[in-house]
């Protein structure tokens, strides 16, 4: 074969895949509207730890957006990140890899927010 005969095979083979993960991506949402119209003909297919992942998220973001009395701003970030931390580690047990990616972001900005809370009580 020659050099061009690689590169429209190689451009033929990522058109697939591309192709193969837009389709994907279609039927699992199509798949989350049918669940949603007639939730009791599904039964859930996450796994428990995914189950669980999503539970420590959840509670996370309610930290976040209550208001702690005792610790004050610090602490609600600390809490915050250590559950999302916990959550992204089960993301990747049950191998939902865009759940922990997403969770993993959620913790960097959790963490940033938290160095500034810092920043600002220390002046």
């Amino acid at each position: 074969m020659m050099r061009s005969d690689h590169l429209i095979l190689a451009g033929v083979v990522a058109a697939g895949a591309a192709a193969s993960i837009l389709y994907t991506t279609r039927e699992k949402k199509l798949k989350d509207a049918t669940m949603m119209a007639h939730p009791g003909n599904f039964k859930d297919e996450r796994s428990p730890k995914e189950t669980l992942a999503m539970a420590l998220v959840a509670k996370a973001d309610r930290k976040l957006k209550g208001y702690s009395f005792l610790g004050g701003m610090g602490a609600k970030y600390d809490d915050a990140a250590e559950l999302l931390e916990s959550a992204g580690n089960n993301f990747k047990l049950a191998k939902a890899w865009k759940e922990a990616g997403d969770t993993y972001l959620k913790l960097a900005e959790v963490h940033v927010k938290q160095m500034r809370c810092v920043a600002c009580t220390r002046q």
